[in-house]
């Protein structure tokens, strides 16, 4: 979900390899 909340960067890389592996 994209929003401006602040993330950890734990999250962040999180969310950003749930994106990766889902395409």
């Amino acid at each position: 979900r994209m929003n401006d909340l602040p993330m950890s960067p734990d999250k962040i890389l999180e969310a950003l390899w749930a994106k990766e592996a889902s395409n």
